[in-house]
């Protein structure tokens, strides 16, 4: 019997598409050799480079636009699977409120969509750097960070790498400022990663845009730590390596946001309402859950 011939489409988001390595250990697990197929937006490719299991990476831009593109692909008889976990229309955005996956992460949601084996407890986040990744950061024109690149591990630079904005409002934090601050006056130096839209940081060092995926991965795993929300940079901290503190307030580290020994969840109290289902995405309440989170609940991670 001849290799089993993969089409699996998770085209955006950053944290989506991170998670398509796991889907690919999934398919491994069903089906043993596998000649595997990976379609995804053309800003996303970096993400999945390097990955031994993957045999071809089929690029565009605005998939959600030329389905048919993929729907030729499907019918093409080129495959023995096609997986299409993404999420296409409404119903989908609310999966983690439905009682078959209440409380199940979201790469359980899209494995069960794939018909893929549960995920294993040893399961991580990855991302594969290359060398070429971490000498472009370590010879970076002005980096003032190639301490993090050359420092003794024993003794990792006290850098920490922030992340301050998501896409959805009541993911996002509003005391990175004052973080900051205390960072500063415990001797700390700050790195700000990100979307140049991403509103910078007083103290940080401004490295938005700066590096590829891959690239701030390789930062990320000589760093100290990581501080950030649920979002796809943080998953991107988490496959590094780095110690990543993760601030959570409409969603809840059960369903959304990375895994693994290295990342500390720190998550807002909530009101009795919103015990058995939170918002995900959009806070319901004026002051947002998160908010309720203070800096000194973040510091005592770090310190």
């Amino acid at each position: 019997m001849g290799q089993t011939r993969i089409l699996l489409v998770l085209t955006r988001t950053l944290g989506d598409v991170m998670l398509t390595h796991n889907l690919i250990d999934g398919c491994i697990r069903k089906f043993g050799d596998c000649h595997i197929t990976v379609v995804v937006e053309k800003a996303y490719e970096n993400i999945l480079e390097g990955n031994p299991k993957i045999n071809r990476i089929i690029t565009g831009t605005n998939w959600h636009m030329h389905w048919s593109d993929i729907i030729d692909m499907v019918v093409s008889k080129q495959y023995d699977e096609v997986m299409i976990p993404q999420q296409l229309h409404a119903e989908d955005n609310v999966w983690h409120q439905l009682e078959e996956y209440r409380h199940q992460h979201l790469v359980d949601f899209y494995l069960k969509r794939c018909r893929l084996p549960e995920r294993l407890p040893e399961d991580k986040l990855q991302i594969f750097i290359r060398q070429e990744d971490i000498d472009f950061v370590r010879y970076y024109p002005y980096y003032p960070c190639q301490d993090v690149m050359l420092s003794n591990p024993e003794q990792p630079v006290k850098r920490i790498i922030f992340h301050t904005k998501s896409l959805a409002d009541g993911k996002d934090w509003d005391k990175f400022n004052h973080l900051s601050k205390a960072l500063k006056d415990k001797g700390y130096s700050v790195i700000q990663m990100g979307a140049k839209t991403d509103p910078l940081i007083d103290g940080c060092l401004d490295y938005r845009e700066a590096f590829s995926f891959r690239q701030i991965a390789a930062v990320c795993s000589k760093a100290f730590c990581f501080v950030g929300l649920d979002s796809g940079l943080s998953y991107i901290a988490a496959a590094s390596g780095c110690k990543s503190i993760i601030i959570q307030g409409s969603t809840i580290p059960q369903t959304s946001g990375p895994w693994g020994s290295n990342v500390i969840n720190v998550v807002s109290k909530t009101r009795p309402e919103c015990e058995e289902v939170r918002c995900h995405g959009n806070c319901r309440f004026k002051d947002k859950c998160i908010s309720n989170i203070t800096v000194e609940d973040v510091l005592k991670h770090i310190a």
